[in-house]
């Protein structure tokens, strides 16, 4: 059940714009709830952020002249909102926009990258550091449209990542790269909510948050049952938006087709699996660059949350096996 699926009875109108990567046609977000969508394709990221920008099933086939994908996409936004303040929208409505950047291939806008380069970066993060800021101006296009509806005291934003950086993010350990994707530097991200006159200016939490517990939070704030008709495994963090704490102990993130294949993340602890056996602990208040390996100073701790893991493990009946090898 998508967030759009869950709003509906809820007499919403959705968008989907952008990066959706959960298969094709069929699988479309017009399949899953959603009233409008734009920029949507089979892939994971563009051939390229000019045009054409893919080869095959494109959305933006027919696009003429060098608009940038980041730009176009941000296009699609800006035009959905500007139609609603000429009075094409009376009901509330839910925009999931999913920009194809950063993602690779790395290309900059042509017309930022040469400044990063002359700031003494060098070619490969001049590139990034321009498609960073190419997102960074589109969310502000964005806000501004959206000011000019007339909605914007009324409207929930939340912008987020779904993971670390291709290029690391120091002085974090780890990346998005297979076998450092459970540390802190991909798996801990930001979240920047903004809800006029809900969330006090410069307010931060510091609980953890799972990208999961959008759909429940979304669906609380549009006037849903934020448990939805099955359990979940996200909260909802409309209270969190008030001042309160995060009710929730641990996280467990998962990635099926790695050696490192299971995070068990606390407050304070963090475990990771492999599918060797091996078990890695970390204290995160003390150590959160994960420097220091502490699983045979502290057994006990490592059994706990190993229980934890196992039962996890237990409960979706998931026991990767390791790699065949061969000499």
């Amino acid at each position: 059940t998508t967030i759009a699926e869950a709003l509906k009875p809820l007499d919403y109108d959705s968008v989907f714009i952008g990066k959706w990567h959960l298969g094709s046609g069929e699988y479309y977000p017009d399949k899953q709830g959603y009233d409008e969508v734009y920029g949507v394709s089979p892939w994971g990221h563009p051939g390229s952020y000019y045009p054409p920008y893919w080869k095959t099933q494109s959305p933006y086939s027919g696009e003429e002249g060098n608009r940038y994908l980041t730009d176009r996409t941000g296009d699609d936004a800006v035009a959905y909102l500007n139609n609603r303040s000429h009075g094409s929208g009376s009901r509330p409505f839910y925009m999931h926009l999913s920009f194809y950047g950063v993602h690779s291939p790395v290309i900059g806008r042509k017309d930022r990258v040469e400044k990063h380069l002359q700031s003494g970066l060098g070619e490969r993060i001049a590139n990034y550091a321009a498609m960073v800021e190419t997102v960074d101006e589109n969310i502000g296009r964005v806000l501004d449209a959206l000011e000019a509806t007339g909605e914007a005291d009324n409207t929930l934003v939340v912008f987020l990542s779904d993971q670390g950086s291709l290029h690391g993010n120091k002085p974090l350990r780890g990346s998005k790269i297979g076998p450092e994707a459970l540390y802190e530097g991909s798996g801990r991200v930001p979240m920047v909510a903004r809800w006029p006159g809900m969330i006090k200016p410069g307010s931060r939490c510091d609980g953890l948050v799972l990208s999961t517990d959008i759909w429940s939070t979304l669906v609380e704030v549009g006037g849903g049952e934020p448990f939805g008709p099955a359990a979940l495994d996200g909260i909802s963090l409309v209270s969190a938006f008030a001042g309160d704490s995060i009710s929730r102990s641990r996280v467990i993130l998962a990635r099926n087709y790695e050696e490192q294949f299971a995070a068990v993340i606390g407050e304070t602890w963090k475990m990771i699996a492999h599918v060797n056996g091996k078990r890695e602990l970390y204290h995160l208040g003390n150590d959160p660059y994960e420097t220091d390996d502490v699983s045979m100073r502290h057994p006990e701790k490592v059994s706990e949350l190993n229980r934890a893991l196992h039962d996890w493990q237990e409960s979706l009946s998931y026991f990767p096996k390791p790699a065949e090898r061969t000499e």
